[in-house]
């Protein structure tokens, strides 16, 4: 490169000197720089729909976490009642099995007697 001189690579290495008048493009580099930044836009676009489709993900995640702790106290509170239930008709069976077996006895005594 010649010290000083303003100019490009014109290809193969080689250096071109350009004057300050002499108009200078680069169309294939202009034309590269449109396509990485239109690919760069589609990535950024394909970011911000993967970022907002982890977003909704979490949001869901966090939604079925609520509701599996609601189903887990639902859960709860059906076995206790259900124990409480159980409980209760044990209780009022075993009242029925006294009287009955008290009926039986008075049965049983009230034929004794009259025999």
């Amino acid at each position: 490169m010649t010290q000083g001189v303003q100019g490009c690579y014109a290809g193969k290495g080689s250096f071109r000197p350009m004057s300050e008048t002499t108009p200078h493009h680069h169309p294939e580099y202009e034309e590269t720089f449109a396509r990485v930044a239109t690919i760069l836009d589609v990535m950024a676009q394909e970011q911000l729909a993967l970022q907002q489709g982890q977003a909704a993900l979490q949001q869901g995640q966090a939604a079925l976490q609520r509701g599996q702790a609601e189903l887990q106290r639902a859960h709860a509170e059906t076995e206790r009642t259900l124990r409480e239930f159980i409980a209760h008709t044990e209780e009022r069976d075993a009242e029925t099995t006294d009287k009955l077996n008290g009926l039986i006895e008075l049965m049983g005594r009230h034929l004794r007697e009259k025999h």
